[in-house]
């Protein structure tokens, strides 16, 4: 991790390293196809093969499943080609970041903790730092965010009724 991104306003998509445009590209591509229920496996796992990290695949598919599943909130996932991030693309990429950073796992918690239940946290933990290892092993470091950032903004408070697990990601 070299810099803090501080800013209030998520960078957009083109502004961000390639290491942070991969893992938003293909937080969105599994997304969109979460919501379509189809696999997504091949051309993420191309891309990230093709980024010298053909492990982070498996990590990812492995840590968006337990956060779709296990969210009992809405979770804003853009649609593939959208110009700009959000807030939870951003909480993403803090909880890799803060993963790649021997000892900061709690800084990863305190983004997850947005979302998931505890046993939940610790299970997205162990894949999220699996995807944060191999990431790191081939120098694709993510830039560090504040957990606090974007502490005022929380996600959708939970809804009275039983939540439709299939639908707990939002994709715009």
């Amino acid at each position: 991790m070299t810099s803090i991104a501080t800013d209030a306003k998520p960078p957009g998509f083109a502004e961000m390293p390639f290491c942070e445009q991969l893992i938003v590209w293909a937080v969105r591509f599994w997304v969109r196809n979460f919501k379509n229920q189809c696999s997504a496996d091949e051309p993420i796992q191309h891309g990230f093969a093709l980024a010298r990290v053909p492990e982070a695949h498996r990590a990812l598919d492995d840590f968006l499943t337990i956060v779709a599943y296990a969210s009992g909130t809405g979770i804003d996932i853009r649609c593939p080609h959208h110009p700009s991030t959000s807030i939870d693309e951003q909480r993403i990429l803090g909880i890799i970041a803060a993963l790649q950073v021997q000892g900061a796992e709690k800084e990863a918690e305190s983004f997850l903790s947005i979302w998931l239940p505890p046993a939940a946290v610790r299970c997205a933990l162990t894949a999220a730092t699996t995807l944060a290892k191999a990431l790191g092993t081939e120098g694709l470091s993510i830039r560090a965010r504040d957990p606090n950032q974007f502490a005022s903004i929380l996600p959708n408070p939970l809804p009275a009724e039983p939540i439709d697990q299939t639908g707990s990601v939002t994709v715009h």
